[in-house]
């Protein structure tokens, strides 16, 4: 009798061992893509380009027209970012300020809002704003006086 159980027990485990066997190598890899997020919304490139086309305006003249509580929010279908408008500004400034070119500028600005990074990095309008405010700026200013060396 004691026989007869070991043989059925040893039975059934070659029968699982070999039905799990089966059933893994028939088993596959499944991709999962995942669809690309919609942007609800944007309040960036609305003032990038605000900035972009106001060539006779300094960082000064808009930091003063700022509402002291207005907002930029960026919101996607997985991210939320919110942000006072002067303080996205006076980033702004000294990104402009701190950078040589306009790909630095986009670098600095990418650093201080990590946030918004892929939208900054999409943004056309960033070399414009760059090319505005650069020559109103402090380091702007001593780049364009003449060499006295």
């Amino acid at each position: 009798m004691k026989t007869f159980k070991i043989s059925i027990a040893f039975i059934i485990a070659v029968i699982t061992v070999g039905v799990a066997q089966e059933s893994s190598q028939t088993l596959e890899t499944v991709y999962l893509k995942r669809q690309s997020s919609e942007i609800v919304v944007n309040d960036f490139s609305e003032i990038h380009q605000t900035i972009s086309l106001e060539t006779d305006r300094s960082f000064r003249e808009l930091l003063k027209a700022a509402d002291r509580d207005g907002q930029l929010s960026f919101q996607d279908e997985d991210h939320k970012f919110i942000i006072a408008e002067r303080t996205y500004l006076k980033g702004l400034r000294r990104s402009v300020n701190n950078s040589a070119d306009a790909s630095a500028f986009v670098v600095d600005l990418q650093k201080r809002f990590p946030e918004i990074k892929a939208l900054l990095a999409k943004d056309s309008n960033l070399e414009a704003i760059y090319n505005v405010s650069r020559p109103s700026s402090f380091n702007g200013k001593l780049d364009a006086l003449p060499s006295i060396l």
